[in-house]
């Protein structure tokens, strides 16, 4: 694991406002759900797990890295993964990520929904959320024997929601604060940014509402929007040195 990018993530320290679009008065947001399920690890199986990103079918799907920072998939790859992983390793953050992210201790299935507008309780919309199940492991007694962790998570990124807060904004997205024109990114872009957006509340613990339930949204937050926010910048970079 890169341990570099690792200390990146837990000393950044910006005081970036709770990311919010304003839509027919409602709200846009992308958070992880703080509605986490629970269950216990027993020892062997902690021994035993396999890491990363999954297929529906709960098989692997298996990334190799080039150095070249190339990328090679598993059959069971679908196209939608693959798409995804490329668009985030087309920068330095994004690469990093997705290879944290595959050697993660958490088993990560992610789904793009293409069709429905979700509306949540509270009246805002998501255009991603981080369906995260916490697991303690315990030995044959019964007794936890290390720490909890998020032992599997659903990522969903609601692409229906993204393209229509687009078009009726005139490609631009208002992110935690930051006026994003889309019309410099293509749309895989888009969704390759709030992917790792999720990720980051899966691989650090710290931006995890489920492992840290009294921490305030705006510290949960401030991780996955600061490395979001520089995958955007990086790719601005490279667009303006073409």
């Amino acid at each position: 694991m890169d341990e570099t990018f690792l200390s990146g993530l837990r000393i950044l320290i910006v005081n970036f406002l709770p990311f919010c679009f304003l839509l027919h008065n409602k709200v846009f947001i992308q958070a992880e759900n703080q509605f986490a399920c629970f269950s216990k690890a027993g020892e062997a199986e902690t021994e035993d797990v396999a890491f990363g990103i999954y297929d529906a079918n709960g098989r692997k799907v298996k990334i190799t890295f080039g150095k070249d920072k190339s990328l090679n998939f598993s059959s069971n790859s679908t196209a939608q993964i693959i798409a995804l992983a490329n668009g985030m390793a087309k920068t330095e953050i994004g690469f990093n990520t997705l290879k944290l992210m595959d050697a993660s201790d958490s088993k990560i299935t992610i789904e793009v929904d293409t069709v429905n507008t979700i509306p949540r309780s509270d009246g805002k919309i998501s255009a991603a959320e981080t369906y995260p199940i916490i697991s303690t492991p315990v030995n044959s007694y019964g007794t936890p024997i290390g720490r909890v962790y998020i032992s599997k998570a659903k990522i969903i990124i609601y692409q229906a929601t993204i393209k229509d807060v687009i078009a009726r904004n005139h490609g631009k997205i208002l992110i935690n604060g930051v006026m994003i024109d889309t019309k410099k990114f293509s749309l895989l872009d888009i969704l390759s940014s709030y992917l790792i957006h999720e990720f980051i509340h899966v691989l650090d613990a710290r931006s995890s509402s489920a492992l840290n339930p009294m921490a305030a949204r705006v510290e949960v937050e401030r991780r996955p929007y600061e490395i979001q926010l520089q995958y955007f910048n990086e790719l601005d970079e490279q667009n303006r040195a073409k």
